[in-house]
């Protein structure tokens, strides 16, 4: 479930963090805290590796799908 979904159902809540909107975070959405700490983890282990080592993991062409940066322009 998104996080426009879950606050529709009204299982969770989003709370905005950055004042331009941005982006914010999804509470009380009762996701396990053992996964949510071990996917840091991993994630934390990842961006530790040495830049070859990322990269090997790179942006697929026409894709959001692996490390690096994706510009996104928005006509708002």
């Amino acid at each position: 479930m998104n996080g426009a979904a879950c606050v529709e159902a009204e299982c969770c809540e989003y709370v905005e963090v950055d004042p331009t909107g941005r982006y914010g975070r999804i509470i009380n959405h009762d996701i396990d805290l053992d996964l949510l700490e071990s996917i840091e983890k991993i994630t934390r282990g990842f961006f530790m590796l040495p830049l070859e080592e990322k990269l090997k993991y790179a942006l697929i062409p026409g894709t959001f799908q692996g490390y690096g940066q994706a510009l996104v322009f928005s006509e708002d």
